[in-house]
């Protein structure tokens, strides 16, 4: 699956594809945001949550650089 194929999929599609295909990367809690990250052939997916960890509000796939770096415990100059 591409990157594009999986933007263009419907929300039960993503779900389906994160969870058969996805690795999961890490876990993401801010004052705004809950999310985890997973790696999904060659490219990424942020999954978004209520702030009880219990309903998907959203999914962001990206292909990697910048958006990637906040999983990682290496910190980096903006």
């Amino acid at each position: 699956m591409t990157l594009q194929d999986f933007f263009n999929a419907d929300m039960g599609v993503k779900l389906n594809t994160i969870k058969a295909k996805g690795v999961f990367i890490g876990k993401l809690i801010t004052k705004d945001e809950y999310l985890t990250c997973y790696a999904i052939d060659k490219f990424f997916v942020e999954v978004l949550f209520d702030p009880n960890f219990t309903e998907v509000i959203g999914i962001r796939p990206f292909a990697g650089g910048r958006q990637l770096d906040k999983y990682s415990n290496v910190d980096t100059e903006i």
